[in-house]
């Protein structure tokens, strides 16, 4: 962040300079100085937030746990005001990539969503936390020849916390290939 300062700052000193040139000024100046470029540091693999939000769902799930342990990580969150414990996310599902569901949903104001999945056994369980629409479900298929009614729903996700109320479940038949 510091060196982003310093790179528009020094933008700013160029469009002034160019200003200055263009404007034909009398006065001799010299172009400013671009700022020295940190050591970059580590890079990170893409995705941390979807794995640091998957590691805090396992801990919240985990039977021991409790929201002292999640003050103290600083996991838990905050109620989000005004909007309203009857909001629910609206989704659809429909098949991509080779046969497998694609949940289609809207991230509203919201931060994302959690998705649960019933693979027509009756339970559901969680499936994944979401922050950019959409997100396909890359568990394995059916046997091959085999079909299988899968379910969905969805809450919203809010500094988080979920919030409002789960979606309307929504089915559909996959299918081994």
């Amino acid at each position: 962040m510091n060196y982003r300062n310093q790179y528009k700052e020094y933008l700013k000193k160029l469009s002034a300079y160019k200003d200055e040139i263009f404007a034909g000024s009398n006065i001799a100046s010299t172009p400013p100085v671009p700022p020295t470029l940190p050591v970059a540091p580590t890079s990170v693999a893409p995705g941390i937030f979807t794995r640091v939000t998957s590691l805090v769902n396992m801990m919240k799930a985990n039977l021991v746990y409790t929201e002292a342990d999640g003050n103290d990580l600083g996991i838990e969150g905050t109620e989000v005001a005004g909007r309203g414990g009857d909001i629910q996310p609206k989704v659809s599902v429909r098949l991509v990539n080779g046969g497998h569901p694609e949940i289609v949903w809207t991230k509203a104001d919201f931060d994302g969503i959690d998705i649960y999945v019933d693979r027509g056994n009756g339970s559901w369980l969680f499936l994944a936390t979401d922050t950019h629409p959409n997100y396909t479900d890359t568990s394995p298929l059916p046997a091959s020849g085999q079909t299988a009614l899968w379910q969905y729903k969805a809450i919203y996700r809010s500094d988080d916390e979920q919030e409002g109320q789960y979606s309307n479940p929504v089915s559909i038949t996959v299918a081994g290939v």
